[in-house]
């Protein structure tokens, strides 16, 4: 099945417009932030997003976390952001990351930029985690 023949509300689909509009905007450079960007699942890291759509709105961040009086206080950061940092990082495979801040979406994109040979550390302050990031 090919993007064209995927629904238009299908993660995959709404997955492959945000490639191609990041690309066009040419906030992604490289083919390496492209398959990781491509790849990773974002709305399993933003199930707060109020639809898959949302989730994948290139320019637009996902609230995670607010605090009493409704102040947005995390949140997962705009795709154009997330593509733009990973391109300025200049990741290699096999290279060693400590991704500090990640509610864990950036960390998905580092670890796949970096492969099985990379090792990939996140830290954030609502969670603290070890292991290995399944998706």
């Amino acid at each position: 099945m090919t993007t064209d023949t995927l629904p238009s509300e299908s993660p995959d689909r709404l997955r492959a417009d945000m490639v191609a509009e990041l690309k066009e905007g040419a906030w992604i450079r490289s083919p390496h932030a492209e398959a990781a960007l491509a790849k990773v699942p974002r709305e399993k890291f933003a199930p707060e997003a109020p639809s898959i759509a949302a989730a994948y709105s290139p320019m637009d961040t996902v609230v995670t976390k607010r605090d009493a009086s409704g102040k947005a206080t995390s949140s997962v950061s705009a795709p154009w952001l997330q593509a733009e940092m990973l391109e300025a990082a200049q990741l290699t495979r096999g290279a060693r990351v400590l991704e500090i801040g990640s509610g864990g979406y950036n960390a998905a994109l580092i670890a796949e930029i970096v492969g099985p040979e990379g090792l990939v550390v996140t830290v954030d302050i609502f969670s603290v985690k070890s292991g290995v990031l399944n998706f």
